[in-house]
């Protein structure tokens, strides 16, 4: 069988080319996919930096055409499956789902009911993956099965936030909060609240009114001490963190825990920050946009309890999968929409043309934090600390211009001089060399331009 996939060739770039057909490793099984979804995972792993040659895309659905040695699911050729693998992996380039043939982690993956189409189950993989993880292991919510059907109907339900309920992981878990005996409050646009309702949320607030974390905090009379927020930015954090539990409760026992899935910080001290990474759940080692990961044994162990039993949840019909959206042009359709930040929704905006980087410029939150982590390494306390010398160097001149200027008894700007420091830093760091702003006392690129005037210029002009 000739296969074929979408490989990476590039930052922003991938192509469609024939490929060789996967090695199929003991614990693995071969799929034949029938049909792929897009995450936000896939074009922003894309643009970040990686080794070109590794396979696109984590959702699909298919047919088993081979099963590993060591699988122990019982798994056989011609089972429909759905799933999710790793791609854009450093570490394993050919574990990636958009492909003809694809080889995955037999553990991970999932039955097709016989009702559901298979474009319907590629919507589920990463989000049963993810909703699970956070929900069971990190916010530590019982598992449907633990659940007497007394405590679901309870009146004093505990509450979770649920932020970005409208995304394929937010209606997922939406669902399995529910199955937990949790009340669910959640976030979207007006014209999702229909389809959060439908999948169980109790109460739904549109996430850009004012003051929206207060009016959740009030709604849930304080109470909230888990959250998972699926959007994950600075802004969804701040407004978590007004919608927790206050600090000052002393009716309150639990911890207080913000999971979310993009390395963000709440706001709050008293707050326990967690993030994760699905592809954790293999068990492997992986490397995601050029940090590696160390190997998590205790996360495969809980995928190989969890998957199962999400598959018996879908199949019971008690978790009805998101609702999808199909394109056109098969796997060759994914290049269009991985390249313009597809996102998997019930609705989604298409951005045409391709992206500069533009880290200062750019205004979509999720862009600019993948944009932000290309870079954020050079400026960490580590690499301060080896380019410790170079910086004192640096201060070390300021000081000596502060001393000059100081003799003369002159005013100066103060702000600007800290300015000309900053940018000498940068330059510094990013190109091993100052661009030379405190040496000369100016930001001049010639007789009638200025470095800061141009910058400002250019902010301008993004916003």
């Amino acid at each position: 069988m000739q296969n074929y996939g979408l490989i990476r060739e590039g930052a922003s770039n991938a192509v469609l080319k024939p490929i060789p057909l996967p090695q199929l490793q003991d614990d693995y099984v071969l799929v034949r996919t029938v049909a792929v979804a897009l995450n936000p995972t896939d074009w922003t792993t894309l643009d970040a930096s990686g080794d070109n040659g590794t396979l696109v895309g984590c959702d699909y659905a298919g047919i088993v055409e081979e099963v590993g040695r060591a699988v122990t699911r019982d798994f056989k050729k011609g089972d429909r499956i759905a799933g999710f693998a790793h791609g854009g992996n450093d570490a394993n380039p050919e574990n990636g789902a958009f492909a003809r043939v694809i080889a995955v982690k037999a553990d991970l993956q999932v039955r097709v009911p016989e009702a559901v189409s298979f474009e319907a189950a590629s919507t589920v993989g990463v989000g049963f993956g993810t909703a699970g993880y956070a929900l069971y292991k990190v916010l530590g919510l019982p598992f449907p099965d633990e659940v007497l059907d007394s405590h679901i109907n309870d009146d004093n339900k505990p509450t979770i936030l649920i932020y970005g309920g409208s995304t394929a992981t937010g209606t997922i878990a939406i669902q399995l909060a529910k199955l937990s005996g949790w009340n669910v409050i959640t976030t979207c646009s007006p014209k999702h609240f229909d389809l959060v309702k439908d999948r169980g949320a109790d109460m739904v607030f549109d996430y850009r009114a004012p003051n929206v974390g207060q009016k959740i905090y009030e709604a849930s009379h304080g109470s909230i001490t888990k959250v998972l927020d699926t959007v994950s930015t600075a802004g969804t954090a701040a407004i978590c963190a007004a919608a927790f539990a206050s600090q000052l409760d002393s009716r309150r026992t639990e911890d207080l825990i913000y999971c979310n899935l993009l390395n963000i910080d709440c706001p709050r001290d008293d707050v326990k920050s967690v993030f994760f990474l699905g592809y954790s759940l293999s068990g492997e080692f992986y490397i995601f946009e050029t940090e590696q990961f160390p190997a998590q044994p205790e996360d495969l162990q809980f995928g190989k309890k969890w998957m199962p039993m999400a598959e018996n949840l879908w199949a019971e019909g008690k978790v009805k999968n998101h609702p999808e959206k199909i394109g056109e042009r098969g796997l060759l359709g994914c290049i269009g929409g991985v390249n313009r930040a597809y996102a998997k929704s019930a609705s989604y905006s298409v951005v045409k043309g391709s992206r500069p980087f533009d880290l200062a410029g750019e205004r979509n939150e999720k862009i600019h934090s993948a944009q932000r982590r290309l870079v954020a390494r050079a400026y960490s306390m580590d690499s301060s600390m080896k380019l410790e010398p170079q910086i004192n160097e640096l201060v070390n001149l300021l000081l000596r211009r502060l001393d000059v200027i100081a003799s003369t008894k002159d005013t100066i700007d103060f702000g600007y001089w800290l300015q000309l420091f900053a940018f000498d830093v940068i330059g510094a760091v990013s190109f091993s060399k100052p661009y030379g702003f405190i040496s000369s006392g100016s930001d001049s690129l010639g007789p009638d331009e200025k470095f800061f005037a141009r910058l400002a210029r250019s902010l301008h002009s993004a916003a």
